[in-house]
């Protein structure tokens, strides 16, 4: 599995989203994601997350061991860009893979 297989995945289940995936280890199965989605509005951080995992189906019991996520609303993600706080897939300077 490779991260744009994860990213595709993930915006293909949540229409209007924007994932970006890294490999945490190089073995194509555990995995950490940033994902921006409207959908993500007025929901718990845990339906952020369960619609997350239901965008990565089967793949998440089979080809995925572990996967890590960050979610955000896109006006929680603006706020992220005026405090500073992005995360590191945004920081390019922290991103090595």
């Amino acid at each position: 599995m490779t991260t744009a297989n994860v990213e595709a995945m993930i915006e293909i289940g949540i229409p209007g989203s924007r994932a970006l995936v890294r490999d945490r280890r190089g073995t194509g199965s555990h995995f950490e994601a940033v994902v921006i989605a409207p959908h993500f509005t007025g929901r718990s951080l845990v339906e952020q997350h369960r619609l997350v995992y239901q965008a990565c189906g089967s793949r998440l019991k089979q080809d995925i061991h572990a996967l890590q996520l960050q979610t955000f609303n896109p006006t929680q993600w603006e706020s992220a860009e005026k405090e500073g706080t992005r995360p590191w897939i945004w920081q390019p300077e922290l991103n090595t893979t």
